[in-house]
């Protein structure tokens, strides 16, 4: 009895033990081509209040920003007048002396702006109330300055417009003014306002449109804001399972094209994207890996051209701040607050806008379950998601291969195993990580998210660090609420 009962007690103890968790599995397929990296979709929306001195143009090129909408989405102010000499920037209804006079309330400036900090610009035509001349003369001047202004979209967010929410009414608009801006240019991509899943299965709103104006859409144009909790605090999980929603939102999207305009090919733009939640959670490190995500499944769905929203202001820009100077509230961009969704961007134009992504594979993982309280036309409609996003790119000449890691776990490391083949890595690799306390936490002034002097203490960054037992396979432990990307050279042959 004794003897069994020594052994029943040794066998609780071994069982009581626990056993170390299983690590994550990463799979990387280096041969296995998916999409090439498409600089489009590092965009930005601007507006004329926007700052454009140096520390602005500085601030662009260092993130690696390649596109601006213009304008944002107060387009419906700026209405060009050719008889005032064109670039003037006259404004138009809803606006104001000061957008007019702004220094980016004038076109030119604009793209002397643009050239400046090695961008491309997307146009927002004022079809709200501005005139078909206007847009055609617009179309003009940028065809005679050489300016590559390849997609043109009719209107802001017209669904709220008085008279152009009718889907008839903007259908006609379209029908107008596409065939007179072609007649200038038939090389441009004419875009229509198809708002996202809320505006057409609610209201169906881009159905009727496509099929009576079709023939002159090239692009839809989707804004989306996602992040929305239904009690309205800022809640980090609806944030960061959000982008799941592109690949849904895409698919059932290009469905909807197909099936009015079957003879077409309609390309998808995202030009207006982000979050919309409570502060701080639009200024949050889950506003990070939100932005690094869907920058990832904005490649797979092979978006056109996608710009976050927007450039400068107190809530959605990647700095706080704007022009003082001319007349705005608040005060100017200090230099130094950067937020951390500009910082996600920097991180993929950095180190994977090189080449194309390739075949990655993510599993093992565990899960996580969605706040309860998410609006499911706007955010992924799943409660579960799982806990890490991967991608990874290989560089045109095959000698690099840069791994991007999502963590979305809030209070713990995820371990993974990284196998890689098609390329056999050198043993050191270069890993950066962006990272801060925790999901909620911010670069700004806390009290009030505008730009203040000093600068407030820097608690989300990017850190770098060296990995010195890389290879074919290897294990990585992955912070909590973090990116991290690592850079795998190629050992050479022989070597």
């Amino acid at each position: 009895m004794m003897r069994i009962l020594y052994v029943l007690f040794a066998f609780l103890a071994v069982a009581s033990v626990p056993c170390p968790a299983s690590p994550a599995t990463i799979t990387i397929d280096a041969e296995k081509d998916l999409v090439p990296v498409n600089p489009l979709l590092f965009g930005t929306n601007l507006h004329a209040n926007d700052e454009s001195g140096e520390p602005i143009k500085a601030f662009i090129r260092e993130v690696g920003l390649s596109l601006f909408r213009y304008p944002d989405g107060g387009g419906y102010y700026y209405l060009e007048r050719p008889g005032d000499g064109w670039g003037s920037g006259q404004a138009g209804r809803g606006a104001n002396d000061k957008l007019a006079a702004s220094y980016l309330g004038c076109f030119k400036n604009v793209v002397r702006f643009a050239a400046e900090t090695d961008c491309r610009l997307t146009a927002c035509v004022n079809v709200e109330n501005g005139s078909v001349d206007a847009a055609v003369a617009w179309v003009r001047y940028a065809k005679q300055e050489k300016l590559g202004i390849t997609h043109w979209c009719l209107g802001n967010e017209v669904y709220y417009d008085e008279q152009l929410k009718k889907p008839q009414n903007y259908a006609a608009c379209i029908q107008k003014i596409a065939t007179a801006m072609k007649q200038a240019d038939p090389s441009i991509k004419i875009g229509m306002d198809f708002g996202n899943a809320y505006e057409n299965r609610q209201h169906q709103w881009a159905e009727p449109i496509l099929r009576a104006a079709g023939e002159h859409i090239d692009f839809i144009d989707v804004h989306w804001y996602a992040g929305r909790s239904n009690s309205g605090a800022a809640d980090w999980s609806i944030i960061v399972a959000s982008p799941l929603r592109i690949a849904e939102d895409v698919r059932e999207f290009r469905q909807l094209v197909r099936s009015c305009v079957p003879d077409r090919m309609i390309e998808v733009c995202y030009l207006e994207w982000g979050i919309f939640a409570k502060e701080p959670g639009q200024q949050s490190l889950a506003n990070a890996l939100f932005t690094a995500d869907c920058l990832g499944q904005l490649h797979l769905a092979q978006v056109t051209m996608a710009c976050n929203y927007n450039l400068q202001e107190k809530i959605f820009g990647l700095i706080p701040g704007w022009c003082k100077a001319e007349g705005w509230g608040g005060n100017p961009w200090n230099g130094r607050t950067v937020r951390p969704k500009a910082l996600a961007i920097k991180l993929w134009t950095t180190h994977m806008a090189r080449g194309g992504l390739v075949d990655t594979r993510v599993a093992d993982c565990g899960t996580l379950t969605q706040s309860s309280t998410w609006h499911s036309l706007l955010n992924y409609t799943g409660r579960e998601f799982p806990a890490l996003s991967a991608y990874c790119t290989r560089d045109e000449g095959r000698g690099r291969l840069t791994l991007m890691v999502i963590n979305k776990k809030p209070d713990s490391a995820v371990e993974a195993e990284v196998a890689v083949s098609g390329f056999v890595p050198l043993p050191t690799a270069k890993a950066a990580t962006l990272n801060g306390p925790d999901y909620l936490s911010h670069n700004d002034d806390g009290s009030t998210y505008r730009s203040v002097t000093p600068a407030p203490a820097v608690t989300v960054r990017i850190t770098e660090s060296v990995i010195d037992a890389a290879g074919p396979a290897f294990r990585y432990k992955f912070p909590a609420h973090s990116i991290t990307v690592i850079e795998l050279l190629a050992r050479q042959e022989g070597k």
